[in-house]
């Protein structure tokens, strides 16, 4: 009897299922989810150090990679222009003041594509020029973003991204972000900063047997922003990011606003100076620089970019590798890419932030492109520049778990039914792992994505 049941426990151990693959994890990930396993995945994972394949699904098909898209855009700048470059800001004139501080022509604000700059920076540069006893100015406040094309949007973004502050046009002269916060109260609206820049009319009533609900839209071309729906008389402050049409005029109105505080006279209005696409920059009457801002090392911004996962930055670096068009910085881009051996053929991009639903790339090409980054000087840099899962950016609030905080190292990627995830996996045993994850046309919530995302880079860690 012993040894016939010795014979069965040595044969159930002989014939026990092998543990799962990691394929076989993965796959069983996707499949539990409802949401997931309707979407379209697209994985890669490799090995940091050798390139080796460790698992790939679909990783050669074409997705929209949406914010992954920052990747590529960034990868560039940080190689073209390197991480301690600073752009400047300059106010200029045609002439000094007079002896009595009256300038006797057009204040111009110049931008050169710090996407950076601050109201606080313009306010700063308004004392100097009261420092330098400027008290009146018989022309007008020029915002000059010639400097690129004027072409604020990109072939692929929704028509609605405008109103919004993650859809602010990108320029060379850019202030706040390129946006203006909408506070809605019960008791009216207000902007900040406080600049003459819409015509609001507020329609929203105040309801207590109503749900609360905020609508608003800004037509395009039109300065009016309508509101609608209804509050409560115990709704909280709520804050609504704005973009802004003309961010040049933007920052000339800001100008002036500090100006005009600061006891200074100005004759004529805020407006804008452009440069149309395809067409030559004029070249400017002798100027005399008046102030000057310095931005924060490349670095520091680009960090922004990626970790907060900031359109117009992305946008605007384009521009600026592109000296000033979207177009030749696209060019640059597929230079860059070249070098790094990704194939033209694996990839598709028409802006620089990933807001364009034209644009498509392979997971291969993603992983091709942290692979090439990984063994570059920039590597120590680049990897600062990511979200670090459980810690800071937009993975800030996932992967919390001891297992993961702090192991991933990644770019986040969303629009309506697309969820990226591409970046750096630290293992418990010291290598490293590279990785991609797009899903896309999914019908259900983008978190359910998330969640198996962030579980396949639990896998990974291991």
């Amino acid at each position: 009897m012993l040894r016939t049941l010795a014979v069965l426990y040595f044969g159930a151990v002989l014939h026990a299922a092998p543990p799962p693959t990691l394929a076989a994890k993965i796959r069983a990930l996707i499949e539990h989810s409802p949401t997931a396993a309707d979407g379209y995945w697209g994985i890669e994972i490799a090995d940091a150090a050798t390139g080796a394949t460790i698992y790939r699904s679909n990783s050669d098909k074409f997705f929209v990679p949406a914010s992954n898209t920052k990747l590529f855009t960034t990868a560039m700048t940080l190689t073209r222009l390197g991480s301690r470059a600073r752009i400047q800001t300059t106010i200029n004139a045609a002439q000094p003041p007079d002896p009595d501080g009256v300038l006797g022509c057009d204040l111009v604000l110049v931008g050169a594509g710090d996407p950076s700059l601050t109201g606080t920076d313009l306010e700063a540069m308004a004392d100097r020029l009261v420092e330098r006893g400027l008290r009146r100015i018989n022309g007008s406040i020029v915002g000059d973003d010639t400097a690129f094309d004027w072409e604020p949007y990109s072939p692929g973004w929704s028509i609605d991204d405008a109103v919004e502050g993650y859809g602010a046009p990108t320029s060379a002269l850019t202030v706040n972000d390129n946006m203006v916060m909408l506070h809605v109260t019960p008791s009216g609206v207000r902007l900040d900063p406080a600049v003459p820049l819409l015509t609001i009319e507020n329609r929203i009533q105040v309801d207590d047997s109503a749900p609360v609900r905020i609508h608003y839209e800004r037509l395009p071309g039109s300065n009016v922003l309508r509101l609608w729906g209804s509050l409560r008389q115990s709704t909280e402050e709520r804050t609504i990011e704005l973009g802004v049409d003309d961010p040049a005029r933007y920052a000339a109105v800001i100008l002036a606003d500090a100006l005009r505080r600061k006891g200074v006279q100005i004759a004529g209005k805020a407006e804008a100076r452009h440069r149309l696409a395809g067409a030559n920059a004029q070249p400017q009457a002798a100027t005399i620089e008046l102030a000057r801002h310095d931005s924060l090392p490349l670095l520091e911004d680009l960090r922004v970019t990626d970790k907060s996962s900031q359109n117009m930055h992305a946008e605007t670096y384009l521009r600026l590798v592109g000296r000033g068009s979207r177009t030749a910085g696209l060019d640059e881009l597929h230079k860059f890419l070249n070098e790094a051996g990704i194939d033209q053929k694996k990839y598709s991009l028409r802006d620089g932030s990933g807001m364009s639903r034209l644009n498509v790339v392979t997971p291969h090409a993603v992983v091709e492109l942290l692979l090439y980054m990984a063994k570059s000087t920039n590597y120590e840099d680049w990897t600062t520049m990511l979200a670090v899962g459980g810690i800071d950016g937009t993975l800030e609030n996932r992967m919390k778990s001891k297992k993961l905080k702090g192991r991933i190292f990644a770019k986040t990627g969303s629009l309506t039914h697309v969820t990226a995830l591409s970046g750096y996996a630290e293992r418990r045993n010291g290598r490293r792992y590279v990785f991609s994850m797009i899903a896309n046309n999914y019908n259900g919530p983008a978190a359910d994505i998330r969640d198996v995302m962030d579980k396949i880079c639990s896998l990974l860690v291991d």
